[in-house]
């Protein structure tokens, strides 16, 4: 078939589908999602053009099928936006499997819609002009070899700098780096994310970094590094590490996060329930809707409680969140977490540590554990039982009774209490709840014994997202007053705290660095028949979790926890780092010191300038050691520190 006029005119319309998924989906646009979105046009021109030379079938499959490509790949990104806070790249590759299991959860009725009837307008239009005849030169032909140069130069080299504007942007008008990325075309992040492409625009000094990175993780891994190098070692953020009471670190050594035990102590082989609420941000905590509590069982327990109400989530991500919870050690890669590229961790995590101390730890929650690679991931962090959403479909649960993802959260808790009252030795377990989880639209009265009369108004979001919040209360007061009655109670430490906050408000005209502390501020309760009432302002985050527990049970083992201990034996108020990461960006706390992502309140001092920069340095090194799983060699730091530790001691 000849490439004639009509056939070019039908292509050029086609080729405008990305622009019309833009404005179908009301993406924000900006001067780089424009010209991202012309250059995607011209990529479909070019290879609907050759496709004219081929045959009339291989034109109107070609069209077909990037047409809905290209609009099922756009409404996939809303809600991988939403999820994610960021669009789909090469490396979110890594986490498809859990895309496409969670993707029943979300309503994408209505880019299906828009998909079909494209589809068919391209189908029938291509069908239409065949029966068309004009004449065309040779010169049209040319078009192809133009357009492919000049393409090539706006995917490639206009793009160089764009993320350097993009960051002063947000500098300078004050927005977060996510509401920056927003401005993105979804399927030209994903063109540059490939390993060819973002090549192509890449310094050369970023290629070499990032190979010598590799190196290091690798020679930490097989624990063959002779010598951390300088800009790696503790000497570079000596500054923001406190000192870590009933332990000994030591600068020299190529784990300098490593801290060895100065003396045992007995433990006291209480038990432990850490109860992790999905969604669950300090911001809705004691808030009225009406004369009606949005929250009365925390904020009842919160009374009767060690009430932390400074208290930071440090991801966005709930299986990240669990890594700093649990191993008191930020998790910071950029999308795909690294329970799902890594698979496993090689140091050792609270649960580990009280496992081989005999310990019980079992994790429970309403998913399936295959979820994020829970089933191979959370026994490595210590877990010798995951009770998930396949235990309860063996043990008769029926799925009808679901809420939103799984089971619902006061049936997940009650399976928790019953199961641990018959543990006959001491437990650590997690309960990681469920039912408030995006997108937040779910028949919560689908628990029968759940009824709220609470009236919601505003966005439909929110307003979905209150909902979720007082069921998750609801759940949780349940719990609490079974517990309560239960012979749990005389041995038992509760922890209850929130995994990450959603960028949902109640006003879209909050100023930004409030947006940021909204989001990443979680409460934060720590409850026992022995512990009185207590509210502490202090400033702490989820590393600080995994210390306070061996803290509180009195056991000291070798670990690399960046935390501290907020309670217990071990328990300190010094300042200590506070990661807020997102993606491959983060705010940073230490003492008085607090900068969101977009680094605009770090510049003012000289002593801020010098915080922030031991920040970066103690980011780079957890870097490498991340890559490497976190490993812990400490029997070799016993054998080449063991003059040194002796000298210590006796000081």
């Amino acid at each position: 078939m000849k490439p004639t006029l009509p056939n070019i005119y039908a292509t050029i319309l086609i080729s405008l589908i990305p622009f019309i998924g833009i404005k179908i989906f009301n993406f924000p646009t900006s001067y780089y999602s424009t010209i991202d979105t012309f250059s995607l046009s011209l990529l479909i021109f070019i290879t609907l053009k050759l496709s004219l030379y081929i045959s009339k079938l291989v034109y109107v499959i070609i069209a077909t099928t990037i047409t809905f490509m290209i609009f099922t790949f756009y409404s996939i990104s809303i809600e991988f936006f939403k999820f994610y806070d960021t669009y789909i790249s090469y490396d979110g590759l890594a986490l498809f499997n859990d895309l496409i299991s969670a993707a029943r959860n979300f309503t994408l009725k209505k880019p299906l819609i828009y998909i079909s009837l494209i589809t068919l307008s391209t189908f029938f239009l291509s069908c239409l002009v065949q029966k068309i005849k004009f004449k065309t030169n040779r010169k049209n032909n040319s078009l192809v070899i133009i357009f492919s140069i000049f393409t090539f130069i706006l995917l490639t080299s206009i793009h160089n700098d764009r993320y350097f504007f993009q960051k002063m942007a947000s500098v300078y008008s004050g927005q977060s780096a996510t509401v920056i990325e927003s401005f993105e075309n979804p399927l030209m992040t994903m063109f540059r994310s490939t390993p060819i492409i973002s090549r192509l625009v890449e310094e050369q000094s970023d290629i070499n970094a990032t190979l010598y990175n590799d190196l290091l993780s690798k020679k930490m891994m097989d624990n063959s590094l002779d010598k951390l190098p300088e800009e790696y070692s503790l000497e570079k953020y000596k500054d923001i590490i406190p000192e870590y009471p009933g332990y000994k670190q030591l600068v020299d050594y190529n784990q300098p996060l490593l801290a060895i035990p100065q003396t045992k102590l007995k433990p006291n082989n209480k038990n432990i329930i850490l109860i992790v609420m999905e969604s669950f941000r300090m911001y809705e905590r004691g808030k009225n809707i009406g004369e009606i509590e949005l929250t009365p069982n925390i904020n009842n327990i919160a009374k009767e409680s060690l009430d932390l109400t400074n208290f930071y989530s440090t991801n966005r991500t709930t299986v990240k969140s669990e890594l700093a919870i649990l191993c008191g050690l930020p998790e910071i890669s950029k999308i795909s977490p690294f329970s799902i590229t890594a698979g496993s961790l090689r140091g050792d995590c609270a649960p580990k540590i009280l496992l081989e101390n005999g310990y019980e730890t079992i994790w429970f929650h309403g998913h399936s554990k295959k979820f994020f690679n829970r089933e191979n991931f959370h026994p490595s962090l210590g877990f010798s039982r995951l009770y998930s959403k396949e235990n309860f479909i063996e043990d008769g649960y029926d799925e009808k009774n679901d809420i939103g993802w799984g089971v619902p959260d006061r049936i997940l808790f009650k399976k928790a209490i019953d199961s641990l009252k018959e543990i006959k030795k001491p437990f650590f377990a997690e309960i990681l709840t469920l039912s408030n989880h995006q997108p937040f639209n779910w028949n919560f009265e689908n628990d029968s014994m759940f009824s709220s009369s609470t009236s919601y108004s505003g966005d439909d979001t929110y307003k979905n997202y209150l909902k979720g919040i007082n069921y998750s209360d609801y759940s949780l007061g349940s719990f609490f007053r079974d517990f309560k009655k239960s012979e749990l109670f005389n041995n038992t430490i509760l922890i209850i705290t929130g995994d990450h906050g959603v960028p949902f408000y109640d006003n879209n005209n909050i100023d930004e660095g409030l947006k940021s502390e909204i989001l990443y501020k979680v409460p934060l309760l720590i409850y026992s028949k022995d512990l009185k009432h207590k509210v502490d302002t202090n400033i702490y985050s989820h590393l600080d979790i995994a210390p306070t527990i061996l803290s509180l049970l009195n056991i000291r083992e070798p670990n690399l926890f960046l935390g501290r201990a907020i309670i217990g034996i071990d328990k300190t108020t010094a300042p200590r780092p506070i990661f807020l990461m997102n993606k491959d960006s983060y705010g940073f706390k230490f003492s008085k010191l607090s900068c969101s992502e977009n680094y605009q309140k770090c510049n003012e001092t000289e002593y801020m300038n010098k915080v922030m920069e031991q920040s970066k340095n103690l980011f780079h090194y957890l870097n490498i050691s991340q890559n490497a799983g976190y490993p812990i060699f400490p029997e070799n730091f016993f054998k080449k520190n063991q003059v040194a530790i002796s000298k210590n001691n006796e000081k």
